[in-house]
């Protein structure tokens, strides 16, 4: 009997006790495609930085596909330099790339635990029921719409997470990645300012940008009023802005993983317990 209760709560903390990674290999196997990967374009975009910019069509990824068409572009028709520019590009991609299977992994690895504990659930159920010749239809129907919203809750709080976590990013480090690029040509303030849109810069200003934001601002009225140098304050900015956007990742994981643990808690692991107590509650009255 002892071992049999042991064996119980083994099943029913196999969820919790599984990590992601458990099942992070299978995901590729899932989501294969005529085209490969998820993760293909962005490495299709890589490989495209390594060779020869320039020839042939921009593979697409996100946004970066449109900056690296826009600074084609600036070096066909201003003479921007490309090599810098576009190598800092593909470092700041295959980041990204990376920060992306992390949070694949622990998102489909979240859902794998979502139906491992909805499975061995419904089959604690359907033996308890057997034992005792008894149906519990409504409780039943109420288990199953409790551990819906849980993977409905998951996935939008993903979608959530995501977008507070990374707003405006892409308008940011597009416009300031143009900036640079045009602030190492002896090009006009005019030329250069028709080339970057200020405006979607200043509604970037968000609690984590804002820091950076100053410091651009500080560094563009020196640049206009002054005519001094931005090109170094940029690159700085630059750098800078790639930290912020590491740490935002393991932000939107630790926020994620946080996510995933209240759902197999609330939702699944506390929808099983609902049907133990009112099964319990059938004895009593008994």
């Amino acid at each position: 009997m002892e071992l049999k209760i042991s064996a119980f709560f083994i099943l029913l903390g196999l969820p919790f006790l599984l990590p992601e990674a458990c099942f992070s290999p299978i995901f590729p196997l899932l989501l294969r495609n005529k085209k490969g990967f998820m993760a293909k374009p962005g490495e299709q975009l890589v490989e495209y930085l390594s060779g020869s910019p320039g020839a042939g069509a921009v593979p697409r990824f996100s946004f970066y596909s449109s900056l690296v068409e826009e600074m084609l572009s600036h070096g066909r028709h201003l003479g921007a330099p490309l090599k810098v520019p576009l190598n800092r590009l593909k470092q700041d991609l295959q980041h990204e790339l990376r920060w992306r299977k992390k949070l694949s992994a622990a998102i489909v690895g979240g859902y794998f635990q979502f139906i491992l504990a909805f499975l061995i659930a419904w089959v604690f159920m359907y033996i308890g029921q057997k034992m005792v010749e008894r149906e519990m239809p409504g409780k039943i129907m109420s288990v199953f719409l409790i551990q819906g919203v849980g993977f409905v809750f998951f996935w939008v709080m993903d979608k959530f997470i995501r977008a507070l976590i990374f707003k405006n990013f892409s308008l940011l480090y597009k416009n300031l990645m143009t900036f640079h690029c045009l602030s190492q040509v002896s090009l006009s303030q005019e030329v250069i300012l028709a080339h970057v849109d200020m405006r979607q810069i200043h509604t970037c200003k968000t609690r984590w940008s804002q820091p950076i934001l100053w410091r651009f601002e500080a560094g563009l009225r020196r640049w206009r009023d002054e005519g001094r140098g931005i090109s170094e304050l940029l690159n700085e900015i630059l750098i800078e802005l790639q930290f912020l956007w590491q740490e935002r990742f393991e932000l939107y994981l630790k926020l994620l993983n946080g996510s995933k643990f209240f759902c197999l808690s609330f939702f699944f692991l506390g929808s099983y317990l609902y049907f133990l107590y009112s099964f319990g509650q059938l004895f009593l009255i008994e």
